[in-house]
């Protein structure tokens, strides 16, 4: 981009007959002509060679400074960029061109430096001709300006360029956009970042990655309403279809207490087959489900869980809701299960199994279940609780013997 810059911005200068100030003299006007038209032919070689034997005839300030502008051009053309500003700095130094051009010089070696990646000198350069008086500065020239800060991690500074070039152009390309948006993101103005990530949404709305952009900085931001509106409408419009993309939708229902929905969400995943159904996404789909007290469809998907990928934590979730719906066998057995594996919480699932086999009227092994759990710090006093509640039942069946 940098190049194609200077190619528009460097121009000619055109060579003075004798009714022109400050003037050639005849002399110099040829020397300089022959070498003008190799230029204008493209003959770059053939017209560098005659501007360094004019370099040695010359004797006005004027001429020398033409001289070495034309020297630089030939030398860009080339894409000899260090020798371009050599002799643009020598033509500079001469100062005996019109202000306008000599003021314009600035420009093209803020230019040149950037091609260059000499940050500093672009940005000295560029800062003191847009200071000049008269000069028409654009859209691109602060569009450099703010790269060049970028490079320098200067965030505040190149700012103010970047959304003058945007305002400038008035739909800017999508990479002005993101230069803003990384600015204020390093500065970690998050809220600012996500609003100009709004803008770019508006101008570039088929672009899936501007999308998930926009949800990650209203996330950072602690927009969470706004991230899963702007995610629920990308996921609308078939825009936002990843893996990644269901999950985070249904994650963000989850969070803003809407889970029946983030559950529809994974299962139509599982459907369109774009989510593997892994352990990762059914402990998902599962909170989702108990969450939205959906507890048949939360234990067929905790069934499932527990069978790929067996833990306890998982088994005890399964058997928890398998109790409070009252499926004393099925939970009886996935705590059986879990004992296979020796588990941490024995006296947990002892409780527990203990509990299921009251309620299948299998006494006596409900006693040993809750005996094994009565030692227990944490769970032995509910375990000793539903032992009187067995001698009190054992009691009731005695009396009316």
């Amino acid at each position: 981009m940098l190049r194609s810059l200077i190619t528009v911005c460097f121009l000619l200068f055109a060579l003075q007959g004798h009714a022109a100030k400050p003037a050639l003299s005849a002399y110099e006007y040829k020397q300089l002509n022959a070498a003008f038209k190799s230029m204008e032919a493209g003959q770059w070689k053939q017209a560098n060679q005659q501007l360094l034997a004019a370099e040695q005839k010359v004797k006005s300030d004027y001429a020398k400074a033409l001289v070495q502008h034309n020297l630089a051009q030939v030398a860009l053309q080339q894409e000899r960029y260090s020798s371009a500003i050599k002799y643009l700095k020598a033509t500079q130094a001469l100062k005996a061109l019109p202000d306008a051009q000599q003021v314009n010089l600035l420009r093209t070696l803020g230019q040149l430096y950037c091609m260059q990646e000499a940050w500093k000198s672009c940005v000295s350069n560029l800062q003191q001709w847009m200071a000049s008086p008269g000069v028409s500065v654009k859209a691109n020239d602060h569009l450099m300006m703010a790269q060049a800060y970028s490079q320098l991690k200067r965030w505040k500074s190149l700012l103010p360029h970047i959304t003058t070039a945007i305002r400038y152009k008035g739909i800017a390309p999508e990479s002005w956009y993101q230069l803003k948006i990384a600015a204020h993101i390093e500065l970690k103005q998050w809220k600012q970042a996500a609003k100009q990530q709004q803008v770019v949404i508006q101008h570039y709305s088929s672009n899936p990655k501007q999308w998930r952009q926009l949800v990650s900085l209203q996330i950072q931001a602690g927009e969470r309403k706004s991230a899963l509106a702007t995610q629920r409408l990308g996921f609308e419009r078939k825009l936002l279809v990843s893996a990644k993309d269901y999950q985070l939708l249904a994650q963000l229902m989850l969070r803003s207490g809407i889970p029946y929905h983030a559950a529809r969400v994974i299962e139509k995943g599982f459907q369109k087959g774009v989510i593997k159904q892994s352990s990762k996404n059914l402990r998902l789909l599962s909170s989702a489900w108990i969450r939205a007290q959906e507890k048949p469809k939360a234990i067929k998907v905790l069934s499932k869980l527990n069978r790929i990928a067996p833990s306890e934590k998982v088994s005890l979730q399964l058997a928890q809701i398998q109790l409070q719906e009252k499926q004393w066998n099925q939970a009886e057995k996935t705590l059986s299960n879990l004992l296979k594996r020796k588990p941490k919480k024995v006296a947990q699932i002892k409780l527990m199994q203990g509990i299921a086999q009251i309620n299948q009227k299998r006494f006596e092994q409900a006693r040993i279940s809750l005996a094994a759990a009565e030692g227990d710090a944490k769970y032995g006093k509910m375990a000793a609780n539903w032992i009187r509640y067995l001698d009190q039942m054992e009691m009731d069946l005695q009396a009316k013997g």
